[in-house]
């Protein structure tokens, strides 16, 4: 697991190098908007990581995820986000299976469903998800309250660690 934890430090250097400036190039010409932090720095060896990040909280907040507008403000992140990468093509170094929460990762957890159905089914949707690719894009990979930033009409996102391709 430790292994994994740095594996996914470089593939988030990999996104602020590569895919955060495609998202802050779309966003400062207003075709969509996903706020995504901008980076200053980034350093990534085999030992250490050094990301200069941009400071969202200028414009954003933490707020609770419990109501319409920020609902509606997620879903739009999400549709812009993935949009953005559907027809872009994804840097070779990023992961092919984008996602913490993939049967890769789980098969401890696998091994213990005791309904021969579910086991099933789980290993057959995750066979299906990693090898139909045609409407791949790239995900989050960990897309959840505490790593969303609101503002008044839109949100800001961060935390790509775990960001890669998927569904």
């Amino acid at each position: 697991s430790n292994m994994r934890k740095v594996k996914s430090y470089h593939n988030e250097a990999q996104f602020y190098r590569y895919l955060a400036p495609v998202l802050n190039h779309l966003t400062e010409e207003k075709k969509i908007q996903c706020h995504v932090p901008k980076a200053y720095k980034i350093e990534d060896d085999d030992t250490s990581f050094t990301f200069l990040l941009s400071d969202l909280s200028d414009t954003f907040h933490c707020r609770s995820l419990s109501g319409r507008q920020e609902n509606e403000q997620t879903i739009e992140f999400l549709a812009a986000f993935h949009a953005a990468f559907y027809l872009y093509e994804i840097p070779e170094s990023m992961w092919r299976d984008g996602g913490y929460w993939h049967l890769q990762t789980r098969w401890d957890e696998w091994e213990s469903i005791s309904e021969p159905i579910f086991k099933t089914s789980a290993k057959a949707v995750d066979d299906f998800m990693r090898n139909d690719t045609e409407f791949h894009t790239l995900v989050h990979g960990d897309f959840k309250e505490a790593n969303i930033l609101f503002g008044d009409s839109v949100c800001g996102v961060v935390d790509y660690q775990y960001t890669g391709l998927g569904y």
